[in-house]
């Protein structure tokens, strides 16, 4: 299901924004479900599934924002119903205002780096991630899930070590080597030459090459619907999804799949799921666009709940990386500050196996120490003793 705001919403925000005035805010102008889920917090376990879901940009006044939209202040989110929360600190090694990347490689490898660079340190050292250390040393199944192209600063930090994010036809290629069981988002253009339409000036078709490996690749929304197995590479667009397309698959319904396909192979599994168009819409200043992609990410948080929510061996967390937008809220208004990023700290949310360790205030690569704590990945943080 996508959410969708009224006509007046519209038609007020619209023109408001090209007046350069803030955005009218209107109690439960959008429709949005939130389904009765409560995935409560868990004793801890050997080995617990984890699903990591980060919104890009996802500030506390985003959330504020979408309540209020969707029903008011007194509505609760998917995500406003995991039972813990904290604070998370997000500042990088380079500056009090981070970039996704740095914010990123914080979050899947435990260390500060700076602005730009993906899975590195500061010193300039390769460091082993999340996903690639409970692939390697526990064996568990892995997955990343976005909206943006899947060689974008977030989830490039989970798989590659470039010194600029911007390298993304080399983070293609560090993707595809780290094995990753799932993947679907955007930015075939990544994976494929110039020649077949892509941005890749080394002439490698790297879709050709995974198929070739044995690896599913789906294209369109026929081709996600009948992916049955592992390993499986969605790619949905030449760059980033669009949320209003009924023919690309929406970010819970990619998270509704690779839960079932990491789940029905057997054993542990991590699968980090990104709201990546957030971030977008505080850049633009876009409320309806904000809007959209916050409802879309609560979705795609309640089909993780809602999976967990079933078992016993299940952790889910949300948080952020960054705010996106300084965004300001009035009683019945909503003002940005800049369209970039701030220094100010974000939530996180969380349920299932061991969730109680996600309260309080903390840095964020204190974030992934927790869940490398969780899964027995020591040590953490550590060098990349490469693939």
């Amino acid at each position: 299901m996508r959410s969708t705001p009224s006509a007046l919403l519209l038609a007020l925000s619209a023109l408001l924004s090209a007046c350069g005035g803030p955005a009218p805010v209107l109690a439960g102008s959008w429709k949005h479900t939130v389904a009765a889920v409560d995935l409560p917090a868990r004793a801890p376990v050997p080995q617990p599934n984890v699903v990591l879901l980060i919104g890009d940009g996802m500030g506390l006044a985003h959330l504020t924002l979408a309540r209020r939209a969707a029903g008011g202040p007194d509505l609760r989110l998917g995500i406003d119903r995991l039972p813990v929360t904290g604070i998370v600190l997000t500042h990088s090694a380079s500056s009090p205002v981070t970039d996704s990347a740095a914010a990123g490689t914080a979050l899947s490898a435990g260390v500060k780096t700076g602005n730009g660079t993906v899975g590195m340190s500061k010193a300039g050292v390769d460091q082993l991630t999340l996903l690639e250390g409970l692939r390697r040393q526990k064996g568990y199944r892995t997955g990343l899930v976005v909206t943006k192209n899947v060689t974008d600063a977030t989830p490039a930090a989970f798989v590659a070590e470039v010194a600029s994010r911007k390298s993304e036809a080399q983070i293609a290629e560090q993707l595809l080597a780290e094995r990753v069981d799932v993947v679907f988002g955007g930015g075939s253009g990544w994976f494929l030459p110039e020649a077949a339409g892509g941005s890749r000036t080394d002439g490698a078709d790297l879709l050709a090459r995974t198929r070739s490996a044995g690896g599913r690749v789906a294209t369109d929304l026929a081709g996600f619907r009948g992916l049955d197995g592992l390993p499986a590479l969605g790619l949905f667009a030449t760059g980033i999804l669009d949320s209003t397309r009924a023919d690309q698959p929406d970010l819970a319904a990619m998270t509704r799949k690779a839960l079932d396909l990491l789940a029905a192979a057997g054993g542990p599994f991590f699968l980090m799921v990104e709201g990546s168009q957030i971030d977008l819409a505080g850049h633009k200043s876009d409320v309806d666009y904000l809007l959209r992609e916050m409802f879309a990410f609560d979705l795609a948080v309640q089909a993780a709940c809602a999976f967990a929510a079933a078992r016993a061996d299940t952790l889910v967390v949300v948080t952020a990386d960054h705010e996106t937008g300084g965004l300001v809220l009035t009683a019945d208004a909503a003002t940005w500050t800049t369209k970039g990023h701030t220094a100010t700290p974000v939530g996180v949310f969380a349920g299932g196996a061991g969730a109680a360790a996600f309260t309080g205030m903390m840095d964020n690569t204190a974030l992934a120490a927790r869940l490398a704590a969780l899964t027995a990945l020591a040590p953490f943080p550590a060098p990349d003793p490469g693939r």
